[in-house]
């Protein structure tokens, strides 16, 4: 039995040890054994449920403890749970003691001896750790060992290691003089903040992007010039040639689709006053706006989809992605089904590139709107058939469905892997590493500073292969 405490009481001591009761508890997991611990064990019902006020409360006991494992050492948070169950602490007098335990340790030891020679020696060293403490301290993921020790400082202390760092004295005059001076010497004040908003930016990134990117190749563009994607065409098949034979030329076709880099960008401003406070809620902009540069993705990979009315980019030849002739739209719309989704792979399968030559295509995606989410999920379902014209072919992980939320009405397409055939590509600056990056900079009209967040990014069809529509019914 796992169990969670949410009352102690104590009766007294044993060998100088407090001695804890267990008054009210709640457990979360019971698993039946055969031959159980205590040969007393049996199965009991009682007509008791527990109140909401206490499924609240070690709810929030909970969130606490997983708080406190992120401010403190293991024999730390040890140590307060102990506590926090001999005084019947709340969740909030638990955080609180947490962060109020790792600030006392953090101003003791500022840098611990682990990492001294690292951080004293290595400006850098120091300023990524104080970055990684604070986007955690925001909420964007668990701490290492380095950012522990400063998971506990404000703002301006770790303005003030920054200094020191660089060999500045001590300045008096509190949070509002260090922040001044930090912000208009060296820039590693400006680069701590530019670190902790990308780490929190990309927190937020990474989960909102859009399941479409799983349909596009992707590389890499030295700068914003466009880019030129050559599809050749294959021969039929390899010819005979007899002994002292010639042997001949095969045609190949080729089509050049192009497409270019361009650039998305927002600015938002930490003021002053949020940063002399020491409030996170300034990097709430941070984490909103890698949210939006996620959905600013999505709406570039739906609208090239989209493109002329659904029926896709046009093509190098003059015509739309999806036509009848390509053999990459249906003929007729029809719900998501085995037999629907049947046709659409007979019909990749007979698709042939520019030299006429069958390319076998098998399709990986199932592409849907919300309409058609439940539909495609039932389809991949992996179920046990009575009978064997029963039988799925599609469940077992031969398709993957992928939803996107701005897909509207009941349309839905089959796409083959990019890596073997790809239909779409999506281009980022190699300087950025394919995610949005901020910028950090100070003008002469504000206090705070400000933040740029920059996205470079280009998305095109390059191939008309590998893809096929239904308009649904």
């Amino acid at each position: 039995m796992g169990y969670r405490v949410l009352e102690w009481v104590r009766e007294g001591d044993r060998d100088g040890l407090p001695v804890m009761r267990a008054t009210r508890w709640q457990p979360y997991e019971i698993s039946l054994a055969a031959i159980p611990l205590d040969p007393n064990a049996m199965i009991r019902t009682r007509n008791e449920e527990f109140s909401m006020e206490d499924r609240h409360r070690a709810d929030e006991l909970d969130r606490a403890e997983r708080d406190v494992q992120r401010v403190l050492t293991p024999d730390q948070a040890a140590g307060l749970r102990a506590r926090a169950g001999i005084d019947n602490w709340d969740a909030s007098t638990m955080r609180r003691a947490a962060f109020r335990l790792a600030a006392d340790h953090a101003r003791a030891n500022p840098i611990s001896g682990a990492h001294a020679a690292q951080t004293y020696d290595n400006p850098h060293f120091l300023r990524e750790s104080m970055a990684e403490a604070l986007a955690c301290r925001a909420g964007a993921g668990t701490p290492s060992p380095a950012a522990r020790d400063f998971m506990g400082l404000r703002i301006s202390d770790m303005a003030s290691h920054l200094l020191a760092a660089r060999g500045e004295r001590f300045l008096p005059g509190g949070g509002a003089a260090v922040m001044a001076r930090a912000m208009h010497t060296a820039g590693d004040f400006p680069a701590l903040l530019q670190s902790a908003g990308n780490r929190v930016l990309l927190s937020a990134f990474q989960p909102a992007a859009s399941g479409l990117r799983a349909l596009f190749r992707m590389r890499e563009a030295a700068d914003f010039r466009t880019l030129s994607t050559i599809r050749a065409a294959g021969v039929d098949r390899l010819e005979v040639v007899a002994e002292s034979g010639e042997v001949t030329l095969g045609t190949a076709f080729e089509a050049v689709q192009t497409y270019r880099v361009r650039t998305f960008a927002r600015a938002f401003s930490i003021s002053r006053e949020a940063l002399v406070n020491d409030d996170l809620m300034a990097f709430d902009a941070a984490r909103a706006i890698g949210a939006a540069a996620a959905a600013t993705e999505a709406a570039e990979f739906v609208a090239l989809l989209t493109a002329n009315s659904g029926a896709g980019p046009t093509m190098a030849d003059g015509s739309a992605l999806f036509t009848t002739g390509r053999n990459t739209l249906a003929g007729a719309g029809a719900a998501i089904g085995v037999a629907t989704v049947s046709d659409g792979r007979a019909a990749m399968r007979a698709q042939r590139d520019l030299n006429q030559v069958v390319i076998g295509t098998a399709p990986r995606f199932i592409v849907v709107g919300p309409a058609g989410e439940t539909a495609a999920e039932q389809l991949v379902a992996a179920l046990a058939p009575a009978t064997v014209n029963a039988v799925n072919p599609f469940a077992s992980g031969r398709l993957e469905v992928l939803v996107e939320p701005r897909l509207t009405g009941n349309g839905w397409y089959l796409f083959a892997d990019p890596a073997i055939i790809p239909t779409f590509e999506m281009a980022t600056l190699a300087s950025t590493g394919g995610a949005p990056q901020i910028q950090t900079f100070q003008e002469a009209n504000n206090l705070g500073v400000t933040m740029r967040v920059v996205h470079d990014f280009g998305v095109g069809a390059v191939g008309v292969t590998g893809a096929w529509r239904n308009p649904g019914a």
